[in-house]
């Protein structure tokens, strides 16, 4: 799909630049590979879960290939905060602004 950009503000050319379009090639194949490997681990990890019944760790020939690990974390809910608590919900909350690359 490509979307020509014509009267845009604040919108520059690039598609001169070798370096630039092989740059967007590469980001766009890291995002899709990114998304393979995150369909792949959640393939593979009901399988180890599996193989691992009731053990904590598991291993090849002796040697330790995985584990199970856990992990305790607190939240904090913010829906309720805002709602029961809002002026201490105010006083605490911050906003942070960020940007990032996104291709179309």
């Amino acid at each position: 799909m490509t979307k020509t950009v014509t009267s845009t503000p604040n919108a520059v050319e690039v598609g001169f630049s070798a370096e630039v379009r092989e740059a967007i090639a590469l980001f766009n194949e890291a995002k899709a590979l990114a998304k393979r490997a995150d369909e792949i681990k959640k393939n593979a990890e009901p399988i180890l879960r599996k193989a691992l019944g009731t053990a904590t760790v598991a291993t090849v020939g002796g040697v330790k290939v995985f584990s199970l690990e856990s992990r305790t974390r607190k939240v904090i809910d913010q829906a309720r905060l805002e709602k029961d608590f809002e002026e201490i919900f105010k006083l605490l909350s911050s906003t942070t602004e960020y940007d990032f690359i996104k291709t179309v």
